[in-house]
């Protein structure tokens, strides 16, 4: 059983062939990281709460940090972006 308000990452099973099968596949819970361990696959995104700003950074899950970064708060400017450059580990942080 899956506990409310988890987010679950599910494979789809094709059923065709089954006796008496419909034709509504089948889904499977999986581990969220199965997509890209699997397929190569980027799925979703990740979250984390940091104590600090500092900590945003000091505490970043991949060895050569964050390739590109936004960040905005209740004081932010607007700025036109009309293209976001390729990267691997984007950060976006929410400040007040």
């Amino acid at each position: 059983e899956i506990p409310t308000d988890v987010r679950v990452t599910v494979r789809l099973e094709k059923r065709d062939g089954e006796a008496g099968a419909s034709s509504v596949n089948r889904g499977v819970a999986v581990p969220a990281r199965e997509p890209t361990t699997a397929k190569g696959f980027y799925w979703g995104f990740q979250v984390r709460i940091a104590q600090s700003l500092k900590a945003v950074f000091d505490e970043c899950p991949y060895e050569d940090g964050y390739d590109l970064t936004f960040g905005t708060s209740e004081r932010g400017e607007a700025f036109g972006v009309s293209r976001v450059p390729r990267f691997r580990h984007l950060l976006l942080a929410f400040g007040g």
